[in-house]
C-alpha cells in the first residue's frame, strides 16, 4: 500500500501546488481579511484531511508517512510556497499570515486525524 500512497501524494503535490499558486495569486492577496482567513483554513485543513484519509485507508509505513504524508502535505497546504518573487508590495504581511495559518491548520487537522485513527484502532471511540 506504500506505493499507492506515494503515487497519490505525488499527484496531490503536482495538482495541489498549481491550484495553490493560482489561489494565492488571484484570490488570497486581494480579498477581505475574513474571506482570506476562511480560504486559507479551508485549503490547509482540506489538504490535512485528505492526507489523513489517505494515511488511514492506505496505512503506509512510518518513513513514507513522514516523508510523503507530513512533509509533502505541508508543501501543498501552504498555497504560497515559493512565490516570494510574485508577492505584491501591499501583501507582504498577508504572505506571512498565509505561511503561519496554513501550517497551524494542517498540523491541527493531521494531528486530529492521527489521534482519531489511533483511538479507533484501540477501541477508544
Amino acid at each position: 500500500m506504500g506505493i499507492k500512497f506515494i503515487l497519490f501524494m505525488v499527484v496531490l503535490m503536482y495538482v495541489g501546488r498549481k491550484a495553490g499558486w493560482s489561489l494565492t495569486k488571484h484570490v488570497l492577496y486581494r480579498v477581505h481579511v475574513i474571506l482570506f482567513v476562511f480560504l486559507v483554513v479551508m485549503w490547509s485543513g482540506g489538504v490535512g484531511f485528505l492526507v489523513g484519509c489517505l494515511d488511514w485507508n492506505l496505512n503506509p509505513n512510518w518513513f513514507i508517512k513522514i516523508i510523503f504524508g507530513l512533509l509533502g502535505g505541508m508543501y501543498v497546504a501552504r498555497p504560497n510556497f515559493a512565490l516570494s518573487d510574485d508577492i505584491p508590495l501591499f501583501s507582504v504581511d498577508r504572505d506571512a499570515s498565509i505561511t503561519i495559518l496554513s501550517f497551524v491548520c494542517f498540523v491541527a487537522v493531521v494531528g486530529f486525524m492521527v489521534y482519531h485513527n489511533i483511538a479507533h484502532n484501540y477501541g477508544r471511540t
